[in-house]
């Protein structure tokens, strides 16, 4: 863990280097494009100027080398109004910074023994935050363990930024040790292999979470809404899905340590495993002896950006549960034709839930379902990215909460 102090200071035209984000669906930065456009400006403290920050792409680097620039301003013009902090930048007083940003924490979800070729911290939001005066304690994961320990730690009402998908924010949650009338606000900046949370609330981008923090007030704050899932082991509660079948098979077999050495890509690792699922091994997975290929439950409504699983799910408040199934098919090329019909009907507006091959509802009560004795590869679910071999028995979803272990959970929508 490292505390950092209040002296750093951004500087105008720092450069900050190359950074990718193809890894993240979608040009992390595609709508700074315009060079005159900033994505914040602040009142200067002790002055009647503002600051107006923008990205500032190098000529010819194909948006990879970028600046962080930084001038001053004396008039804010009409159409620039919406990116203006209502706080003062360059000030030490306190007072000025709103009283939900007062107990800050960031975790910063890095890939193991790896360091990414992108920056989302060092060079952008850390600099931001120290800008503008807020404290905070910045936390990177140095084993699979960190989020956990963190989290455990936790005993008072914070505003948490997860630089992360949606395991990593998994992860926090299930750790928070029982407390009573707490809350944690969560500031989720996709920057994992699955986003679905953030592409769910609207903020595809870690520029636009970023503007979100800094442009947002405590009553932008909505529910997080979480569900259990009670395996015959262990009962964990998802943020995001628990499924069972070509999903959750796909997450694993793209998740494996050959495959994330091989394939640095998330999406080329996710689109490698889905062929070897669909053109080569059979979907069926059996509950009861009811055969299916297909198995999802989930609260929110898209696990990519423009993948709209589930249609009827309300943003910002995800709080129904809906079910997808789709049975079994007779062969691996009917079943490789239809399954890829089916998913990629969903990347149109969620048409898929038309599909007389589709059973899409909303659950009422506790869902149970029976995983019957079959090959472990056959009983792995995949809740919120975390692959969970299920031993036979009952699995229990209940209904979505806005609270868990007494905490009351909060997020930040686009």
């Amino acid at each position: 863990m490292h505390i950092y102090s209040m002296s750093h200071k951004i500087h105008k035209n720092v450069t900050f280097g190359q950074s990718e984000f193809h890894l993240l669906g979608t040009h992390w930065l595609v709508s700074m494009s315009k060079e005159e456009e900033p994505f914040l400006i602040a009142p200067v403290a002790n002055s009647d100027e503002f600051y107006a920050y923008k990205i500032i792409f190098k000529p010819d680097s194909g948006g990879k080398e970028w600046q962080l620039d930084r001038s001053i301003i004396k008039t804010i013009p009409e159409e620039h109004r919406q990116f203006v902090v209502k706080y003062p930048a360059g000030s030490v007083n306190q007072n000025l910074v709103p009283q939900f940003l007062r107990n800050f924490t960031v975790l910063d979800s890095r890939s193991i023994g790896k360091m990414p070729k992108r920056d989302i911290f060092f060079d952008l939001l850390g600099p931001l935050l120290r800008e503008f005066g807020i404290h905070y304690v910045y936390v990177a994961t140095t084993s699979l363990d960190t989020l956990r320990s963190h989290a455990s730690s936790f005993t008072d009402t914070s505003t948490v930024t997860v630089i992360g998908g949606d395991t990593s924010l998994h992860e926090f949650v299930n750790a928070l040790p029982p407390m009573q009338n707490k809350s944690v606000r969560f500031v989720v900046i996709p920057a994992g292999s699955g986003n679905a949370l953030a592409n769910s609330l609207g903020t595809h981008t870690p520029i636009h979470a970023i503007q979100r923090l800094f442009l947002s007030g405590l009553e932008n704050f909505v529910p997080l809404m979480t569900f259990p899932v009670q395996f015959p082991h262990i009962t964990t509660q998802a943020i995001v899905v628990a499924s069972w079948g070509l999903h959750s098979r796909l997450v694993a077999d793209a998740d494996t340590p050959e495959m994330r050495e091989r394939y640095e890509d998330a999406t080329e690792r996710f689109q490698v495993a889905a062929r070897k699922n669909l053109d080569e091994i059979e979907q069926k997975y059996s509950s009861n002896n009811v055969l299916h290929s297909y198995l999802l439950f989930t609260c929110v409504s898209h696990l990519e950006e423009s993948f709209n699983i589930s249609p009827l799910a309300s943003p910002p408040l995800f709080d129904k549960l809906f079910r997808l199934r789709i049975g079994p098919y007779e062969t691996i090329a009917e079943q490789k034709t239809q399954l890829m019909k089916i998913m990629m009907s969903a990347y149109d507006d969620g048409k898929h839930i038309q599909n007389e091959e589709v059973e899409y509802d909303q659950v009422v009560g506790t869902a149970i379902i029976t995983v019957d004795d079959q090959p472990e590869p056959m009983r792995q679910w995949c809740v919120d990215g975390k692959i969970v071999v299920c031993p036979p028995g009952q699995v229990k979803i209940g209904q979505p909460q806005p609270t868990f272990n007494g905490w009351k959970l909060l997020v930040l929508p686009g």
